[in-house]
């Protein structure tokens, strides 16, 4: 019999560094000298920032005060919480969409932003750790950079992208790609998850988009049949030299995740159970969510290749509140 609690603390710590942390946890749990290397890599920051996308949802444990987490085989928005005297918090406030801020060790209240009229209807934000920048997409596709940094003035807000010529129903996402491409990505939401309509084939026919949750169609034997919609989703780069958009189906190898937090892209190879190239995509439609707050919620996989859409299968819940969120964890 082999006496693995005597394995050497040093190797134990270069393999603790390179895992993912549920198998962190579960081995650090193994003997106490096991957990003296597990406590040694979260000490000295030694885990691996490349941690899979995982979705919080709630719980199937009929306990409501329970939240589970589901990877793809089973999946992880970053957090971007810190403890840095220098973070700055915004927040995006319903119904209309404003910003308020706070500056961590600066002010000791939230400030709306209010640096013209445009400044509403924000649909989705991220951080540029390049220029120290927030850049926003508002609901007709325009675009800002918000500056925060100057503690001695008010934000400068500046529109780099105008808006769509005309009106665009989708709801919009952007981020910077890896590879530093800025990118949007549009949404038209599909039918919600009913119990009375589980049956209901789906479509994809763009025609079928325009009214309601769950269209007609006349089939050859005359009768008309409900038909469930779909989402619709594109990814497009933005070109803000030449203020324009152009429709893209290479993320690069790429994973990207949408939903209700941080939208954020990982390298697939680097995660077996990831496909390339793939929208990973959960509800975030605030009408249904709020309106109906006890019917399932969609999570779905997207191939920009083909254009498949297809359902992941997580689990389903007894609660369907609070809405589900990708995240990475880590252990900082």
């Amino acid at each position: 019999m082999r006496d693995w609690s005597q394995l050497p603390n040093d190797l134990l710590v270069t393999i603790f560094s390179r895992l993912e942390l549920p198998d962190l946890v579960y081995l650090g749990a193994v003997c106490t000298s096991w957990h003296f290397s597990y406590l040694t890599v979260r000490q000295f920051r030694l885990c691996s920032p490349n941690q899979s996308p995982y979705l919080v949802y709630s719980s199937s444990d009929p306990n409501e005060t329970r939240l589970q987490l589901y990877r793809k085989a089973i999946l992880s928005s970053d957090p971007s919480s810190s403890t840095n005297k220098d973070c700055t918090v915004l927040l995006k406030h319903w119904p209309w969409e404003h910003l308020s801020f706070a500056r961590v060790g600066v002010d000791t209240k939230w400030t709306w932003l209010h640096a013209s009229d445009r400044c509403v209807h924000y649909h989705d934000i991220f951080h540029s750790d390049c220029d120290q920048l927030f850049y926003a997409i508002r609901s007709n596709g325009e675009i800002h950079t918000i500056d925060l940094n100057n503690t001695q003035s008010s934000p400068v807000v500046k529109v780099i992208l105008g808006a769509f010529p005309r009106f665009n129903p989708y709801t919009k996402y952007i981020l910077r790609a890896p590879w530093g491409d800025l990118l949007q990505v549009w949404r038209h939401y599909g039918s919600p998850p009913s119990e009375s309509d589980d049956d209901i084939p789906e479509s994809d026919d763009e025609e079928q988009q325009s009214n309601g949750h769950v269209v007609a169609e006349e089939e050859g034997d005359g009768e008309v049949h409900p038909v469930r919609r779909r989402d619709k989703l594109t990814v497009h780069k933005v070109d803000v030299a030449k203020q324009k958009v152009t429709e893209i189906k290479d993320l690069q190898d790429h994973a990207l995740f949408i939903g209700f937090n941080h939208t954020f892209m990982v390298h697939a190879p680097e995660f077996p159970n990831l496909r390339p190239n793939c929208v990973y995509i959960s509800d975030d439609n605030i009408e249904n969510i709020y309106c109906y707050p006890f019917r399932g919620r969609q999570f779905s996989c997207l191939d920009l290749a083909d254009g498949t859409l297809t359902d992941l299968p997580f689990p389903d819940s007894l609660l369907h509140w609070p809405p589900p969120v990708w995240f990475r964890p880590h252990l900082t």
